[in-house]
């Protein structure tokens, strides 16, 4: 296969914004915001308020938003919990299954996030049957509604990585000697021991015991020999991707669709052991500032217009039943809403009950 000599360098730009350039609505299509308009600070992937998506959100809820840099999911759960943590976002948007918990607390009463207005959020009505367990919900009230859904697997450089190579189906892409010294991997306990846990043949890793959690991490310490570098933000990890310092990394489908917006070969695995899916959903923080934009916020996100331009914009997907419909079959399948009727395997990203001894076990990991 031909290889490609000319470098990309993705900036923290190309995957926050993802060019207007992409046959997209212009920013000068939309009309301006009324003189009443909220400004509001969120906090969520940030490729999901970038310049294609978000003018559609702040002129349906007639708002201005200001993103904040987004990490990890881990890292805005840490965020909302410290201190004075509930006052700071009008909206958050989190993967419910690894934010359901910490979010609610022990008992009713400890919850950090208001619960929802559901007449406030009409267009939770389009959203599919295929997440009525991705809800976060305590007795009667609701404190998130999915939005949207993804996955993580290894995304590789297409022109460098042949189609039939028998790691583009395996997360063995990650861990084994034949890309060693060109390999990243995500600076992130969660993911990089629920994917290795997969390998290793764990069904469902985010149960492992303290005896298994050490198999994977010996597992990880061993095959850390063959990794080039490890990546803390999305920006970053398509950069490593696109100016060829490596040839695969664990990706995110954000990482993905960053890289095809610029015309990169970028391919991404479909992995038998199963891709790490996730559903996020918007909650507002107990303390949030201006509640009724933060609702017209999250209506928003899960509306027709912002479903239709969600996959190509920034790669997720979206949780309303109109999101596939919106788009062609071919574009629907090399999505990935093969997930939804089966067709693609998956896990859901969940946080174990024991993520501590998972941070801890990480830092051996890296200091070895």
């Amino acid at each position: 296969m031909k290889r490609i000599d000319e470098r990309l360098t993705v900036t923290r730009r190309d995957v926050v914004g993802l060019a207007l350039a992409s046959g997209l609505v212009p920013l000068s299509s939309f009309s301006a915001l009324g003189q009443d308009e909220a400004q509001v600070e969120v906090l969520m992937t940030n490729a999901l308020m970038g310049p294609a998506l978000r003018p559609i959100v702040e002129q349906e809820a007639n708002v201005k938003i200001v993103d904040a840099p987004f990490r990890t999911v881990t890292d805005s759960i840490s965020r909302l919990l410290v201190p004075g943590g509930t006052t700071r976002f009008s909206v958050m948007h989190l993967q419910v299954e690894v934010a359901r918990n910490p979010v609610l607390g022990e008992k009713a009463g400890d919850e950090k996030v208001s619960p929802l207005d559901l007449s406030k959020i009409p267009n939770a009505a389009n959203i599919a049957d295929t997440f009525k367990n991705n809800y976060i919900r305590r007795g009667d009230k609701t404190y998130a509604v999915p939005g949207t859904f993804g996955f993580d697997t290894v995304i590789y450089n297409a022109s460098e990585v042949p189609e039939a190579d028998p790691y583009t189906n395996s997360w063995g892409m990650l861990f084994e000697d034949k890309y060693a010294g060109r390999i990243a991997w995500f600076d992130s306990a969660l993911h990089m021991f629920l994917c290795a846990g997969l390998y290793l043949g764990k069904p469902n890793p985010e149960k492992m015991s303290g005896a298994e959690l050490n198999e994977v991490s010996d597992f990880l310490i061993k095959k850390k020999k063959n990794v080039r570098t490890f990546w803390t933000s999305f920006a970053q990890g398509a950069s490593l991707i696109g100016n060829g310092e490596v040839v695969c990394a664990y990706g995110p489908v954000v990482m993905r669709a960053s890289l095809e917006q610029r015309k990169f070969p970028v391919g991404s695995a479909w992995c038998k052991e199963g891709v790490l899916s996730l559903v996020s959903g918007g909650i507002i923080p107990k303390d949030a500032p201006d509640q009724d934009a933060a609702h017209r916020i999250i209506n928003a996100m899960i509306g027709p217009e912002y479903a239709k331009r969600l996959t190509k914009a920034a790669g997720y997907l979206s949780c309303s039943k109109l999101g596939a419909s919106l788009i062609s079959p071919e574009a629907a399948k090399r999505a990935g809403y093969g997930i939804l009727d089966g067709t693609v395997k998956h896990h859901g990203i969940t946080q174990p009950s024991n993520f501590n001894a998972w941070v801890e076990a990480w830092s051996r990991v890296k200091s070895a």
